[in-house]
């Protein structure tokens, strides 16, 4: 099932490298749907859709007749849980019981759970309301919805925890992952992530394995995509062991942990099925899928097999975007797992050495290796198709601004009208508002956005930054810019291509009249970013361009007015 999952591809070509008869599902065309091992190619029901997708694949395996079903997301896992633990489907998945895939999937349970068996996880608190939220003691700190997976719009989504660095990022995640379900709150450990699989048989451990995570995309943390098999760390292994020993474990599982530098651990979270990186232990010398398969047919099971250590795998398609992401990033930053732009490029060449494998690229299966570098090529295409469209639209607007500025030149009556335009009126605008009253005596300055709600105020953060700047926005509030406004003004400032687009689509007329402030500064941009939901720090940013952009402007409307009384 979810044919589309990295899990799911290198199940099929690991089952079908053995000669084992494999179908494969999935919501939409997927990789696996390409590739040459699948016997049948099934369209499963929507995610969202948990009791359709239950009884959909219990008529399938009563007209099929499998030996074994692999749920290989969390999407495709969870319905399973509805199914008695004598089910057929709910057997041949190779699942633990219903309490204990329940603890597994509850990252709230997993905490508590772990704690009871003096695994050390990070501090933690759990919150379930804005209305108590508890002080946070030192940022940042990491925010995780209590499950991976939720319905959100009818759609089932995965959430990937959230480090935030100050009041404002904690508040926005919070109001948005609240009204689906609680939220864990832990305090940010550093280091470095170290996974270990395993397969159990009804609480024995079978086989186990241990890799440590090298990219991680984003950088701020997330899923794999480079890296390395390491020997087993005997403290990790028992502790992993004990946990799926108390759980009485069935199937498959993997764990996670986060290692620090003096060499102590935290448990982070647990993931109940075939994990992403999967390809790595396969290739290394563990086949877990094969032992699944081996274990649902009541097959002994070799001994644990040894492995290849260190041996790499890549998800080539997430690491390259991985590798651009690590060529522009702040590479002082402690919050950011970047890499020395050198090494990892360095890093390519292990394939050449044997010492690397990516994910699903097998000679035996070309369509699979073919529909990924397809899919590539396409991102890629697209992504230089914007730039270019990017760049032109830029240079349009650099000649608009230039234009505008001619006529400004050419004026033969005092500029008397100035009007700020942002989306929202309640960051950027009204800070150039207040910043464009000090710097331009004897005009009459405004602002206003484009959204429909007015009186809304001021985020907290942006009055915390104008408040550096000795402005006071915490009384001020939006207005939508009207008709009148527009007509009036000698000159419209806009912070953004997206505000330029917004205004010349309503009022085309007011082209001539129209600057961007971004032009103004040291190194000009069009875009001055929008700070909405923005930490602290990026907020003063902001406010500090608008703050340098205005006195440019202002530099540059009484040099103008010089000239022209020069001439």
């Amino acid at each position: 099932m979810d044919g589309h999952s990295r899990a799911a591809v290198e199940t099929l070509q690991a089952l079908g490298r053995h000669g084992i008869e494999v179908d494969v599902a999935s919501e939409c065309d997927c990789p696996g749907f390409h590739s040459r091992y699948p016997r049948r190619r099934f369209r499963q029901p929507p995610a969202s859709c948990q009791q359709k997708l239950v009884e959909w694949i219990s008529r399938l395996d009563a007209d099929h007749n499998y030996q074994l079903i692999v749920a290989s997301t969390e999407f495709s896992l969870r319905p399973l849980q509805f199914l008695p633990t004598d089910h057929p489907v709910r057997t041949k998945a190779l699942l633990p019981e219903n309490e204990s895939l329940s603890i597994a999937l509850d990252k709230r349970r997993t905490c508590e759970f772990a704690s009871k068996l003096g695994i050390p996880i990070p501090r933690t608190v759990i919150i379930e309301s804005l209305l108590s939220l508890p002080a946070v003691k030192q940022y940042p700190v990491v925010l995780k919805p209590k499950q991976s997976a939720m319905v959100v719009q009818g759609n089932m989504v995965t959430v990937a925890p959230k480090i935030v660095k100050d009041e404002v990022e904690r508040l926005a995640v919070l109001q948005k992952w609240l009204p689906y379900m609680p939220v864990l709150e832990q305090e940010y450990v550093g280091g470095f992530g170290v996974g270990v699989e395993l397969l159990f048989d009804h609480g024995h451990k079978v086989w186990h394995f241990m890799h440590e995570r090298i990219h991680e995309y984003p950088l701020t943390g997330g899923a794999s995509t480079y890296r390395r098999s390491i020997q087993p760390k005997k403290e990790l292994l028992d502790v992993a062991e004990r946990l799926f020993t108390a759980l009485q474990w069935h199937g498959v599982a993997m764990v996670e942990f986060k290692i620090v530098r003096d060499g102590s651990f935290y448990l982070i979270e647990i993931n109940p099925r075939l994990w992403g990186s999967l390809a790595l232990s396969i290739d290394a010398g563990v086949n877990f899928p094969l032992g699944l398969w081996m274990s649902a047919n009541n097959e002994p099971l070799p001994p644990q097999p040894s492995y290849k250590v260190p041996y790499y795998t890549r998800d080539l398609m997430d690491d390259l975007q991985w590798t651009f992401e690590n060529l522009r990033a702040d590479h002082e930053d402690p919050l950011l797992l970047t890499r020395p732009r050198l090494r990892a490029f360095a890093e390519y060449i292990r394939p050449l050495l044997g010492r690397e494998s990516w994910d699903h690229f097998d000679l035996r299966d070309p369509k699979v290796t073919l529909a990924i570098l397809g899919a590539i090529g396409r991102r890629y295409s697209k992504a230089l198709w914007r730039r270019v469209m990017a760049k032109s639209t830029e240079s349009k607007l650099v000649a608009l601004h230039r234009r505008t500025m001619r006529n400004l030149a050419r004026r033969t009556t005092p500029l008397r009208r100035v009007l700020f335009l942002c989306y929202g009126n309640i960051c950027r605008s009204p800070v150039a508002e207040e910043l464009g009253k000090r710097a331009l005596a004897n005009v009459e300055i405004e602002s206003a956005g484009f959204h429909q709600l007015e009186g809304r105020r001021s985020p907290q953060n942006i009055i915390s930054a104008a408040s550096r700047m000795g402005i006071d926005l915490a009384h001020s509030s939006s207005r939508c810019v009207t008709k009148q406004q527009i007509e009036r003004a000698d000159l419209i400032v806009v912070m953004d291509a997206n505000n330029y687009d917004d205004l010349i689509r309503r009022y085309p007329k007011a082209a001539n009249r129209t600057l961007l402030l971004g032009l103004f500064l040291e190194r000009p941009t069009i875009n001055i970013p929008d700070p909405y939901g923005a930490s602290e720090e990026k907020a003063w940013d902001v406010v500090s361009q608008i703050n340098h952009a205005i006195n440019a402007f202002a530099h540059r409307l009484r040099k103008e007015v010089a000239d022209e009384s020069h001439v």
